[in-house]
Parts: structure tokens; C-alpha cells; sequence
């Protein structure tokens, strides 16, 4: 009775890891609060199978967050106890750390590309429609238009822009990010599989990077694709082509950057210009704040990218400053998202892993500093996946190793 208590609960654990996963990726309004819902059933169903030596990033965190609150909380009498619990929901989905175990592997994994596939496939669908209809695509740009809210800024962002003067139907879902850590899985596959099935999954999630038309997507695209053919002409010893090919694409894809950021027309590059602008001056008048304490998370400051007070932008690398403090968000960027980069570095792993694993972390890094995809439900989902593939890869290497050292030492017959 025990037994089937036990597996009846590991059973009920897996389904709500998936759907939270799933909720995660695909329902990033967080329509009904379902990611609340099932992390809190997942949880309950769990506690018992954590691997609780992981735990400390998740406090880490904790305390770096009620530092700079309770700080503001005494120093700043416009900041609202309110504001500061409600924003620290959004880093209990650091706690899924102490469930990188072999034991979900399988399930993070799984429930990680089936809603990220959800995720390309809806765009494309959208895509599809607006470019075969234009009726149809006004009429879902001024729905999804209509339905945006502050808390929930957009479903889909559907607008017609020019890209290096070509113009370019832009179907942008709001967690669209999530499919670079799942190209850059289907991507380390295929070192050591061609099933060509995979081809299949690495097109979809690049054409659906491609078609947000966010230039961050479009150069994590550029960059994991040419990571790829260049590591694996490595692999393959054609070491003289690989450097070739670096050299070449390095050199196109960083004048296409210079390019992107000084087009004057476009209109997103203006307001987050006037963001910059606006965290310079508010740090040049608070030194001592933005070194040790930030504003804390859930306060506002004037931008001159919105005209009005706003408690966040896009620009999530100046914001993590001004809401933390410039020690804080150093130790964030090293203690939490430099964790996987340094496991990698430090373990014997191929080389080729070892590289691709770091391009991939350091990808959907660059693509977060300039979205709200870095500390919050999204950015932790996408950063437990990364290191649980991690994680896997690493132990069926040294699997691997040992079962061949064992195989080594039985005796011929």
C-alpha cells in the first residue's frame, strides 16, 4: 500500500511539473494565476524527492532581494511594502533548482520542448494568417492591441517594420525566448545523433525566432546555427574551414549589429536609447544607492522612454541595477546565471560541449538583458532546463567512462 501510495504521488509530481512548465512557457500573462497553482501542487506532491544540496542559490537570492526591500523600506518613504512582496513571487521559481535530478530529467526536458514547440507553432500559425490575409492581420493587430494591460503587456505583438530597409511582418509571442534554449538543445543533439527528424525541430524554432523579429532573436539564431557548423566542422578535424567560417560570419554578423542599432527610424531602438538615458542620470544622482542597495524591486522611476514612472523596461540588465544595486546584480550574474557557464568549464566534458553549452547560456543571456526575460518565471524555467541538460549530459558521459572502465578490468576468458 506504501508502494503504490509512493508511486501514485511521484506519478501526480511529474504531471505537475509538466503542466507548470508548460504554463510557464505558453501562458506567460499567467491567465487564472495557473502558474501559482500548479507550483504550489507540484510542490506538494515533491518536498521528499528535492535534491536540497541546490538550495543555495535559491536563498542567495532570497537575501539579496530582502536587502535591498527592507533598506528601502526604512530609507525611502515612498516605497511600498505592498510592491516589494509582490514582486518576490516571481523568484519561487528558483526553488525548482533542488529538482534537477535524474529523477525529473526526462519530464523538464519534454515538457520544456513541447511548449516551446507550442510556443513556434502558434506564432507561425499568426504569421501565416497575416500573411495571407491582410484583413485578418488588422484585425488581430488591433485585438491583441486592445487586450494588452500592465500586467500583462502583450499576447502577441503582430506590426509591420523594416529591417535594414526590407520590410518584414513581425508575429513576436511574449515568451518567444524560450525557444532559444530549446534550438540550442536540438542544436548539442546533433553532434552526437543526425536523426534528420531533428532538422525538423531546429528549423521550426530558428523560423520562429526569425519571425519575432527581435534583433536579439535574430542574432541567437545567427549565433547557435554558426556555433553549430563551426564546432562541428572541429569535431570533424577540418579545423583551417572552421576558422574560415568564424572569421567570416564574426565579421558580417557584428557589422549587421552596428547597423541594427543605428537605425535612427526605428522606433524601439529610440525608447530604449531614452531608457538608457534615464538609468544613467538616476545613477549619476544615487551612487552610493546603485552601488549597495538599488530602489528595491517594485519601485518606480521616471523614464523618458514611456514619458511616465514605470516600475520596469526592457532593459533588464539596467533595471536588476537600479532595483538591487551593482553589487547584487554581479553577484546574481555569478552565483545564478554564471553557474551553468562555470560548471561547464570547471568538469571534463568534450570541448564541443563545453563551448556549445556556454554560447548557448550566454545567447539566451544577451537576449534577456534586453527583454524582462532574466529573474522571474520565464528566465528561472529556461535556466533550470539549461542546466538540467546540462547536468544530464555531463553524468552519461561519466556513465560512459565508468562503464567502460569497468568493462576494462573483467577478466578475458
Amino acid at each position: 500500500m506504501h508502494c503504490l501510495y509512493k508511486t501514485n504521488l511521484q506519478e501526480f509530481s511529474h504531471f505537475f511539473l509538466a503542466c507548470l512548465i508548460f504554463m510557464m512557457n505558453v501562458n506567460g500573462n499567467n491567465f487564472f494565476h495557473l502558474k501559482e497553482l500548479f507550483f504550489i501542487m507540484f510542490i506538494s506532491t515533491s518536498l521528499q524527492y528535492g535534491d536540497y544540496r541546490k538550495l543555495w542559490n535559491f536563498i542567495l537570492m532570497m537575501i539579496l532581494y530582502l536587502f535591498s526591500a527592507t533598506a528601502n523600506l526604512i530609507s525611502e518613504s515612498s516605497y511600498r511594502f505592498s510592491a516589494a512582496v509582490y514582486n518576490l513571487l516571481g523568484f519561487i521559481y528558483l526553488f525548482l533548482q533542488v529538482y534537477e535530478t535524474p529523477e525529473y530529467t526526462r519530464t523538464i526536458v519534454r515538457s520544456f520542448l513541447f511548449s516551446a514547440k507550442v510556443v513556434a507553432w502558434m506564432s507561425l500559425a499568426i504569421w501565416i494568417l497575416c500573411m495571407a490575409s491582410p484583413p485578418i492581420a488588422a484585425g488581430l493587430t488591433f485585438f491583441f492591441e486592445m487586450n494588452k494591460t500592465d500586467a500583462a503587456a502583450f499576447i502577441f505583438m503582430i506590426v509591420r517594420r523594416e529591417i535594414l530597409g526590407f520590410p518584414f511582418l513581425r508575429v513576436y509571442y511574449c515568451t518567444a525566448p524560450c525557444m532559444i534554449c530549446a534550438l540550442g538543445y536540438c542544436l548539442v543533439v546533433r553532434f552526437y545523433s543526425l536523426k534528420d527528424e531533428n532538422w525538423f525541430s531546429v528549423l521550426l524554432f530558428s523560423f520562429g525566432l526569425l519571425i519575432s523579429g527581435a534583433r536579439a532573436n535574430i542574432l541567437a539564431v545567427v549565433l547557435l546555427n554558426g556555433a553549430y557548423i563551426c564546432l562541428k566542422l572541429m569535431q570533424q578535424k577540418k579545423l583551417a574551414r572552421a576558422f574560415m567560417i568564424i572569421l567570416a560570419a564574426g565579421t558580417a554578423s557584428f557589422v549587421f549589429l552596428l547597423m541594427m542599432l543605428n537605425e535612427k527610424s526605428d522606433s524601439s531602438i529610440k525608447v530604449k536609447t531614452l531608457h538608457k538615458i534615464s538609468y544613467m542620470e538616476l545613477f549619476d544622482m544615487h551612487p552610493y544607492k546603485t552601488i549597495f542597495t538599488g530602489w528595491g524591486a517594485g519601485s518606480e522611476f521616471y523614464s523618458k522612454g514611456f514619458r511616465k514612472m514605470t516600475d520596469t523596461t526592457e532593459l533588464s540588465f539596467y533595471e536588476t541595477i537600479r532595483r538591487y544595486g551593482v553589487i547584487s546584480t554581479v553577484m546574481i550574474f555569478i552565483f545564478i546565471w554564471g553557474r551553468p557557464v562555470i560548471f561547464v568549464l570547471a568538469n571534463r566534458m568534450p570541448l564541443v560541449q563545453k563551448l556549445f553549452f556556454s554560447v548557448m547560456v550566454i545567447s539566451y543571456i544577451a537576449v534577456a538583458c534586453t527583454n524582462p526575460f532574466l529573474l522571474g518565471s520565464i528566465g528561472f524555467c529556461s535556466l533550470i532546463f539549461i542546466e538540467t541538460v546540462i547536468y544530464d549530459f555531463y553524468r552519461n558521459k561519466n556513465l560512459l567512462r565508468i562503464e567502460k572502465k569497468e568493462y576494462a578490468h573483467v577478466p578475458s576468458r
